[in-house]
């Protein structure tokens, strides 16, 4: 399965990145091709780097929660602290 997704996720790219070209060509008629190609290039650059940032700060900031006693976030959905978390805190002794 891996193997089919790494030749599909290349062409697919590319094809979405050929329409977005043609369309873009297309509203704007007098922007040559070559800057279209280089704005949508550093437009997916910026797009990536931004989720990359996300991700950095966002496990910085779990890492962090969970280092000062938080619980881990996955537990929410569940509306509160697994039982046997919360009789092992009530057994701990307090710093």
């Amino acid at each position: 399965m891996t193997s089919n997704l790494l030749w599909k996720l290349p062409v697919a790219a590319t094809l979405i990145g050929g329409i977005t070209v043609v369309a873009a060509h297309n509203v704007a008629p007098q922007v040559p091709i070559a800057t279209v190609l280089i704005a949508a290039a550093l437009l997916l650059a910026l797009g990536f780097g931004l989720v990359i940032l996300a991700l950095i700060v966002t496990s910085a900031w779990h890492r962090y929660c969970l280092n000062h006693g938080a619980t881990d976030p996955q537990w929410m959905w569940f509306g509160g602290e697994p039982p046997g978390l919360q009789r092992l805190r009530r057994k701990s002794p307090k710093p």
